[in-house]
């Protein structure tokens, strides 16, 4: 579930900066717009990412054999 929604996320991101930069020529605050907004995302996907990675490493710790 968590790694769809990383995937729609890049997307939208990647949509959104291109998209940003088309509109620069054509109007400015819908470009900004949209930067803005890509970056918001790219903090919540970055946000998504490090809340993972902590679920990973306290995996990583229980499954720890080296106390034997």
């Amino acid at each position: 579930m968590i790694t769809k929604t990383k995937y729609v996320l890049v997307f939208i991101i990647v949509c959104f900066q291109l998209l940003g930069y088309v509109y620069l020529f054509i109007n400015v605050k819908i470009a900004l717009l949209l930067l803005g907004s890509a970056f918001v995302i790219f903090l919540l996907l970055f946000i998504l990412l490090f809340i993972d990675r902590l679920k990973e490493k306290k995996e990583e710790d229980q499954d720890d054999l080296s106390n034997y």
